[in-house]
């Protein structure tokens, strides 16, 4: 019974490790909605209630002219850009047009030309209004911070400033209807590398 004991303790302690490593990876993850919807099942319903993992292939962060951080993070067939102008460590940034701070969402075909581009500067395309609650970007304190890198949090609303046609099959009925707005909820960047723009 000892033995049995031992070996489940020894395999839950392997297991927290295996956590811990994980997290401990550079990284950017958030939930966030899809930018189009082809279920067929729920393509009539609530376009902004379809939420998926966004966990980019690539990532990093820049700044340029010595003052404005931008964070891009790429994945196969998207881009998300953050722009922080004057930033500094521990301090929260509402997306405003104002002070041009703001995030782009790009979504491109196979051919690398942009198919879909959402932005919280932007107008909606339904009723040319500005985004509701664009969102924020967090910077961790400076004594949270790894030297060379940035770490932070986010969270984004976005309206499309250009979208595709919908998608519709050979009988006439939608397939793919394309969504006019765009959210990105707990939102992490970890250990980002910062380097100097060009």
């Amino acid at each position: 019974m000892r033995k049995i004991i031992g070996i489940f303790a020894l395999a839950l302690g392997f297991m927290a490790c295996e956590n811990d490593v994980k997290f401990s990876d550079p990284g950017m993850h958030a939930t966030m909605t899809l930018e189009a919807i082809t279920d067929t099942a729920r393509i009539h319903g609530n376009p902004y209630n379809h939420f998926a993992e966004y966990k980019p292939q690539s990532f990093k962060a820049y700044v340029v002219n010595d003052k404005t951080l931008i964070i891009d993070a790429k994945t196969d067939s998207t881009q998300l850009r953050i722009y922080l102008p004057d930033y500094e460590f521990g301090a929260k940034y509402e997306f405003n047009a104002t002070d041009n701070i703001k995030a782009d969402y790009l979504v491109f075909n196979d051919f690398e030309k942009i198919k879909a581009f959402y932005s919280t500067d932007a107008l909606s395309l339904i009723d040319n209004k500005p985004v509701n609650r664009p969102g924020y970007v967090i910077l961790d304190s400076a004594d949270k911070q790894v030297p060379g890198t940035i770490s932070g949090t986010f969270f984004i609303n976005m309206n499309a400033a250009q979208l595709p046609e919908n998608e519709l099959g050979v009988d006439g009925t939608l397939v793919k209807r394309y969504v006019d707005r765009k959210a990105f909820d707990a939102g992490v960047f970890y250990r980002i590398p910062l380097e100097k723009g060009k």
